[in-house]
């Protein structure tokens, strides 16, 4: 699992390939983020994780862990906002002029 910290290092090469790249990337770390959420969510509802860590869903940690992981969606979605505003059509990170 990346941390922000990671992947905002990732994105930021990627953006410095074109926007294509940094899209990619950015689709396939919100498919991790998003796939991990569904185990949640899914393991939340039902009460029950399932597979090799079959257990009981533990209110306060695992509800703490699906916090993080929304956390760190929207932290992801709003780096490469910011991000993409900034990577030209032609690929690269522009700099930003002072006056």
């Amino acid at each position: 699992q990346l941390s922000v910290a990671k992947f905002k290092v990732g994105l930021e090469e990627a953006g410095r390939a074109g926007t294509i790249a940094a899209r990619k990337y950015f689709n396939s770390q919100m498919v991790e983020v998003n796939d991990a959420i569904a185990k949640f969510e899914i393991a939340q509802k039902t009460n029950t994780w399932t597979g090799d860590d079959m257990r009981p869903w533990d209110a306060e940690l695992d509800a703490k862990r699906l916090q993080e992981l929304y956390d760190r969606k929207k932290d992801i979605t709003d780096f490469y906002s910011q991000t993409n505003e900034r990577i030209k059509p032609t690929g690269g990170v522009q700099t930003i002029e002072k006056y």
